[in-house]
């Protein structure tokens, strides 16, 4: 047998077990997982199989051009110039370990314009539509339902297209990210007992199952750049990485000329690195049809420019940023909660529940907050009527609030309404206990998450996890010594 044909046997050999791969990755996809132990389960089965692609699809090499990451700075520079950005102001350097942002070459007053970046530039799904991709995407379901999706298969597309329009911009993006869809099974092992666990093993199976799909979707169209070669599920998981970290909505100009809504990546202004405690600062000048970012605060030349990504929980941080911003103000604890059918009042706390216009009903997922302010409204009113007696029940259903139910909801909303004494204390001592034992569903202690995040070695993923382990912990602990603090005065008052 002569080389060329046995290397010829090798490569289809190669090709039906990632296609056997594949058909196996959305049957381990589709496995439903309700308990925290089936979530874990569902992970490894998905990793193992992600795992064997990543080692078994030749890793493709589009011919982006060997340079430095400075080269790579003022090709870009030059190219967003060329294309009518305003740049001139700042420049893109290292300002931490592996980080990437913007340093000032100016002093900014707060209000002062800093960047203007031109839609043209931008990589969306309007522009996606406008390339050969674009039958792709017009033509399948899921493409037409996830902008998202679209939009990493046009980063993918022009990523492995010789001459493409965005290539100075494509070269300068990360070569891996942080996100769950890189996490390894030790890492994700810290995450179980927090409330991130269920949303990055979904993340993680989602992305797989969209993968298998669209490996044989892809499968249909030649002649593109992206096709079952260059598809690979790693080159995949990168894309859709670029796209959490980086998709912003713009109002774009589309087909027909009208202007709506569009995820894009927007090239330069998304080196921008995330400062807290301030305001969205960025707006879109359709006269101009660009970008514009003002400074949010004083900031002395040759410092790092910054800007405020918005009110996020660290949870949203963790899963779409990749980091975990330390002492976030606008975090979030989401907590579940419900009523079970075997509570001998079910019915009539359902029905207060269901006057109160209180969606899910009888369970749901709420939220606790920094105790700088009180628990949520909704919170409140849910444990509030999760905690009444049958007396109470039934004077929330007596025939005053009948014909105004409104009134009910308002009532039970308003801190200030004269409950029981007893009532109070029931609704404290449930906050007390509940975040107790939430707390110690965390694997580890707070000491040793600490000692992690002072280990040089740790890689950033899972430090990343150890931050969003302390500012879950922080808020728990929080309402607890809030909800102690009540019942003491409760206690006093009696």
């Amino acid at each position: 047998m002569s080389k060329k044909r046995s290397r010829l046997q090798e490569k289809a050999q190669l090709g039906q077990e990632i296609n056997r791969l594949v058909e196996r990755l959305s049957e381990v996809c589709s496995v439903q997982s309700v308990t925290p132990q089936q979530h874990w389960e569902c992970f490894v089965r998905v990793s193992d199989v992600t795992d064997e692609l990543i080692r078994l699809q030749k890793k493709p090499s589009p011919e982006l051009e060997a340079c430095s990451e400075e080269e790579e700075y003022r090709d870009l520079s030059a190219w967003m110039t060329h294309n009518g950005a305003e740049i001139s102001d700042v420049k893109i350097s290292k300002v931490d370990i592996g980080e990437r942002g913007l340093i000032a070459t100016k002093s900014f007053e707060p209000g002062d314009l800093a960047v203007t970046i031109p839609a043209k530039v931008m990589m969306s799904v309007h522009s996606a539509l406008g390339t050969p991709l674009g039958r792709l995407i017009r033509n399948d379901p899921m493409c037409k339902d996830m902008p998202n999706i679209v939009l990493a298969l046009h980063v993918l597309n022009e990523k492995f297209k010789r001459d493409s329009f965005w290539r100075p911009y494509i070269q300068t993006l990360p070569r891996t990210y942080h996100t769950p869809l890189y996490y390894s099974q030790d890492e994700m092992k810290h995450l179980q007992g927090t409330t991130g666990f269920f949303d990055a093993v979904n993340c993680r199976r989602n992305i797989a199952m969209q993968y298998s799909y669209l490996y044989r979707v892809i499968k249909n169209y030649q002649n593109l750049p992206l096709n079952v070669n260059t598809f690979t599920f790693d080159e995949f998981r990168w894309a859709v990485s670029t796209i959490m970290t980086r998709q912003n909505s713009v109002p774009l100009l589309g087909e027909g000329g009208v202007r709506q809504r569009s995820l894009a990546l927007v090239p330069f202004w998304d080196m921008v690195n995330h400062r807290p405690g301030g305001q969205i600062t960025t707006d879109f000048d359709e006269e101009k049809d660009s970008l514009k970012c003002l400074s949010m605060w004083k900031c002395d030349a040759d410092s790092q420019f910054m800007m405020y990504y918005g009110d996020r929980s660290s949870l949203e941080f963790l899963i779409n940023s990749a980091f975990v911003p330390e002492d976030n103000e606008n975090d979030k604890f989401r907590l579940k909660l419900g009523i079970s059918k075997a509570d001998k009042l079910f019915e009539k706390r359902l029905k207060v529940f269901e006057t109160c216009q209180l969606p899910p009903h009888s369970s749901g997922v709420f939220t606790l907050i920094r105790t700088s302010r009180p628990l949520p409204v909704e919170t409140t009113l849910f444990i509030r009527v999760f905690c009444m007696n049958e007396a109470e029940l039934d004077h929330c259903a007596s025939d005053q609030f009948k014909s105004d139910p409104m009134q009910l909801r308002k009532m039970l909303m308003d801190s200030a309404t004269p409950f029981s004494l007893s009532l109070y204390k029931r609704l404290w001592s449930f906050v007390n206990t509940r975040c107790e034992l939430l707390l110690r569903q965390y694997p580890g202690t707070a000491e040793a998450d600490d000692m992690v995040l002072d280990d040089p070695s740790q890689s950033i993923m899972l430090k990343s996890i150890m931050d969003f382990r302390k500012s879950e912990r922080r808020i728990l602990h929080e309402n607890i010594e809030f909800a102690r603090h009540k019942l003491e005065l409760l206690d006093s008052s009696d």
